[in-house]
């Protein structure tokens, strides 16, 4: 009897033809397509940075502190007389690690736990989402400073507490997922086809269960940047003299009647990259919807 092979419906993302409608349907949104270029140039900044023709971030000159903004110095001087605008690139390369690498290990605790809650049930989905649901009481910045409290002011701190903190959000979300597509026809019929429990989750549901997730990780993403620039304010986060946007903002609070720009420029670019991510998020939520993808 020959064997029949049984595809769910746009679980192969990787085609060429599915990677173009989702792209067709993502450009058709101006507003996504700003949310890409601002993570594009954000990107190119943390990566190009090191190379680019700017002042050293980390040279102090105490006859140009608070220097405002010239030809010379295009975003000013901070209080050490450090270039604003060669701190804010090295800052932008931090926020992009820590938003991504937590994001990412949230994404890889989270995800495989919410596939067993959903697809096996019983005793795994009880014991899984208790404990997500016991983290998800806890304020995200509280728990993520008593996380950094035990393990110590550091970037791997930071990266550890906030994938931990955020792993519930993606079991609850991959759990909803898995219910919905495990009852689905084609994942009955591979079950008849005596495909195995791992062949079910790796092919037919965990790529159907990937869209949502990714626009979780956007979520994620913008809001880590948030959160690391919040505990750098307080000190907590990234440590001097390594730059944070976070610690340049805290830096400016003596300035800000006299010299409110130097807290304009990362206040500045910190709002145009988290609502940059938010867009993206969107614009990718939309575009990957199979739903909307048939409809249209």
């Amino acid at each position: 009897m020959r064997r029949v092979e049984v595809r769910p419906p746009f679980a192969d993302l990787r085609s060429a033809s599915n990677a173009r409608l989702v792209w067709r349907r993502f450009r058709q949104s101006p507003l996504a397509i700003f949310g890409l270029g601002v993570f594009v140039v954000l990107f190119v900044c943390a990566v190009a940075g090191p190379i680019l023709p700017l002042a050293d971030p980390y040279d102090q000159d105490i006859t140009r502190e608070v220097e405002r903004p010239s030809l010379d110095r295009l975003m000013g001087s901070d209080p050490y007389g450090r270039d604003v605008l060669s701190r804010i690139v090295v800052a932008t390369r931090h926020a992009l690690l820590i938003g991504f690498a937590s994001a990412g290990i949230a994404a890889l605790i989270g995800a495989p736990l919410g596939l067993v809650a959903g697809f096996y049930g019983r005793f795994w989905d009880t014991a899984i989402m208790r404990l997500a649901d016991t983290l998800l009481t806890f304020p995200v910045i509280l728990l993520a400073l008593v996380m950094i409290g035990s393990l110590g002011s550091s970037t791997s701190s930071v990266l550890v507490a906030f994938g931990v903190v955020f792993a519930p959000r993606y079991v609850r979300l991959v759990r909803a997922s898995v219910l919905s597509l495990k009852s689905t026809e084609f994942v009955h019929a591979a079950v008849a086809l005596g495909a195995s429990d791992a062949r079910v989750l790796a092919l037919h549901i965990l790529p159907n269960a990937l869209s949502p997730v990714l626009v979780q990780f956007t979520a994620n993403f913008a809001y880590a940047i948030v959160a690391e620039t919040s505990l750098s304010f307080l000190g907590l986060g990234v440590q001097p003299p390594e730059p944070s946007w976070g610690s340049m903002l805290s830096e400016a609070r003596p300035y800000i009647g006299s010299e409110s720009w130097l807290a304009l420029f990362p206040g500045l670019v910190l709002v145009i990259a988290v609502l940059g991510l938010n867009l993206l998020g969107d614009g990718l939520r939309d575009a990957l919807d199979p739903r909307l993808r048939v409809r249209k």
